[in-house]
């Protein structure tokens, strides 16, 4: 249970994640949030509502611990805000495999996951807050996990809404560790990147009683400043990549395509999720 695991090893392999995923697309719930709010639109708090809370009470462990029974510690960070897109996210995830080499057997703390959301005070549950009071993202970043921190972008969500994902920049910035922005390339466009600049962090928001806090430690270390100039740094980074796979993906001459007319080849080890397409495998994951 999750009161009896250090907060480092609430982890959960890319894999895993995958296939977690994939399990809920599977479901009927899954298709009828499709036909209520559109593929694109389904979020981790719908993901959370309908899946993690539900597959999860009464056992005081998080999903992460429930599929790893001996934990073993994060080798890499992922940053994400809760109203992103559940699609992009998975196509966001299987880009980091396939584009930045990490392995897909790689241990991730994702908190949608790697956290106990049941609030439930089952014996050995922990509460949101309780889980919070141990720190677990400074602590996972602080220990400079092997591939460092990614932040996931999608298009239906500005990720630094989200107070705490400003923190995790600014535990990342004092770490010193290597920090990468990613995106589903079927969804960004050169119009999407340029409007990410556009970015101001001690804007973003958390819970009241959190608040406060976090504003202190930010301001403590030399304010948001800092980390708007971090964030648009690896934007501009996103942004090469982007014209990077574009020039790769676009035909010469072609003005507008679409992801049923033209798609990169993609590595063996897995293939992106399209609502039109429907969702291919991963042959070697052992998840099928």
């Amino acid at each position: 249970q999750i009161a009896s695991v250090e907060p480092t090893c609430w982890s959960l392999s890319i894999e895993q994640w995958i296939f977690f995923v994939r399990t809920c697309m599977a479901t009927q719930t899954w298709k009828d949030l499709v036909k209520l709010k559109g593929e694109y639109a389904i979020t981790m708090y719908d993901v959370k509502d309908h899946f993690v809370v539900p597959w999860t009470r009464g056992t005081g462990c998080s999903v992460a611990l429930l599929m790893n029974p001996q934990p073993r510690p994060a080798d890499l960070m992922v940053s994400h805000s809760w109203s992103g897109s559940v699609v992009e996210t998975y196509n966001c995830l299987q880009s980091m495999v396939n584009h930045y080499n990490v392995p897909s057997s790689a241990q991730i703390f994702y908190c949608t996951f790697s956290m106990y959301q049941a609030e439930d005070a089952v014996n050995g549950g922990l509460s949101i807050a309780e889980q919070l009071e141990r720190t677990p993202f400074a602590k996972i970043i602080q220990a400079r996990p092997k591939y460092g921190m990614f932040v996931v972008h999608t298009t239906v969500s500005e990720v630094y809404s989200r107070l705490w994902t400003v923190h995790e920049v600014d535990e990342g910035m004092e770490a010193g560790i290597e920090m990468q922005g990613l995106f589903d390339m079927y969804r960004w466009t050169g119009e999407s990147f340029s409007n990410a600049f556009s970015i101001d962090t001690s804007q973003g928001n958390c819970r009241p009683e959190d608040k406060a806090m976090l504003h202190r430690l930010i301001l403590a270390r030399g304010g948001f400043d800092r980390l708007d100039r971090k964030i648009i740094a690896f934007r501009k980074l996103m942004q090469q990549h982007y014209h990077g796979l574009m020039e790769k993906a676009v035909p010469p001459n072609t003005q507008r395509w679409t992801t049923s007319e033209w798609k990169l080849e993609w590595d063996t080890m897995s293939r992106r999720f399209d609502p039109d397409d429907g969702m291919s495998y991963y042959p070697d994951s052992g998840y099928v």
